[in-house]
C-alpha cells in the first residue's frame, strides 16, 4: 500500500503547495530577509536534534518492555500529532 500510495502523495502536495503559495508582489518587512537567515539555520539544527533522537526513545520504550508494535503505535501517534 505504501509504495503505490506515496507518489499520488506526493504529487497532490507539490499540487496544494503551489496553489496555496503566498503572493509575492508584496514588499517584506525591513529585516525580513536577516530574520530568515537567521532563523533557517537555527531551526534545522532544532529539527535534526529532534531527528536525531529517534533511535534513543526507541531503546527507552524497549527497556521499558514495551513490545515492537505498541512502541510502533507510539512513533506514529507522535508523528501524527506533531
Amino acid at each position: 500500500f505504501y509504495h503505490t500510495s506515496v507518489l499520488p502523495l506526493f504529487l497532490a502536495t507539490i499540487v496544494l503547495a503551489y496553489k496555496t503559495r503566498p503572493s509575492t508582489s508584496d514588499e517584506f518587512p525591513a529585516g525580513f530577509q536577516n530574520f530568515q537567515l537567521v532563523y533557517f539555520p537555527v531551526w534545522a539544527l532544532c529539527v535534526a536534534a529532534d531527528w536525531l533522537q529517534g533511535p534513543f526513545v526507541y531503546a527507552l520504550y524497549a527497556d521499558y518492555g514495551y513490545s515492537n508494535q505498541e512502541i510502533a503505535e507510539l512513533f506514529v501517534a507522535g508523528f501524527a500529532s506533531s
